[in-house]
């Protein structure tokens, strides 16, 4: 009898264990089910706010009125130099009539340099190809440097004339929405003259 009931025992709590097994399992199927229809709505609720975000910041690049501005670049007056020299040529960008614009803005110039001599004359040279400036409501206009440097004349004849043309492209971006409202180009010519 006391085998029997022994067993008895042993199997009910066996029962009562894989009961309690299945209750845990079940509470806890229940409590991730929970979880993953909170996340999986939430997410759904921000998937939603960033269509309408998209969508409001894409209306505001689209209606965002385009200015225009004055850009202008004044060179060094021709520079005299001679064959096998290091050197430099300097100037400065003038952007102006920046009062029509939305702000905080930031204005962006790329450089492009190339050059052609009427001689003989090597010429290797280096630059910087980018600058930004903030511009905050008030400013009306920004100078900004622009340099050649260095500048390495070689196997050159007196009486060459070495011509850079410098290429500006220049955008203003409105920064809160990363869109261009303002843009203009243009090309200038700086010259170099090699003397004896």
């Amino acid at each position: 009898m006391s085998l029997l009931s022994e067993r008895n025992r042993k199997t009910t709590l066996l029962v009562l264990c894989l009961v309690f097994l299945l209750i845990a399992g079940i509470g806890f199927t229940a409590f991730y089910y929970q979880e993953a229809q909170t996340t999986s709505s939430q997410l759904t609720e921000t998937t939603w706010q960033l269509l309408i975000l998209n969508s409001t910041v894409q209306q505001v690049k689209e209606t965002a009125p385009y200015t225009t501005f004055n850009l202008t670049y004044t060179p060094s007056p021709m520079l005299n130099t001679t064959s096998e020299t290091v050197t430099f040529m300097f100037g400065y960008i003038e952007a102006s009539a920046l009062d029509e614009l939305y702000y905080p803005s930031t204005l962006l110039m790329s450089f492009k340099v190339s050059h052609r001599t009427n001689g003989t004359a090597r010429v290797t040279y280096d630059y910087t190809p980018m600058q930004s400036v903030q511009l905050v409501k008030g400013i009306q206009t920004v100078y900004a440097p622009f340099g050649i440097f260095p500048l390495q004349i070689t196997k050159a004849q007196p009486g060459e004339v070495i011509t850079f043309y410098i290429t500006i492209n220049a955008i203003v971006n409105w920064t809160p929405v990363n869109t261009v409202i303002a843009s203009k180009n243009i090309t200038a010519i700086t010259q170099l003259q090699v003397v004896a």
